[in-house]
């Protein structure tokens, strides 16, 4: 899996914020759970 953020607007706030994340996701019965929380 990967999360994009390099379009996410205003990142100057931190350099590492703005950029692209990876992990291991692995299937479990050939369905995968996420829980997404988003901040504003």
């Amino acid at each position: 899996m990967y999360v994009d953020r390099t379009r996410s607007g205003a990142g100057d706030f931190d350099s590492t914020f703005p950029g692209v994340r990876t992990a291991p996701l692995k299937a479990k019965n050939g369905k995968v759970k996420l829980r997404i929380l988003i901040g504003w």
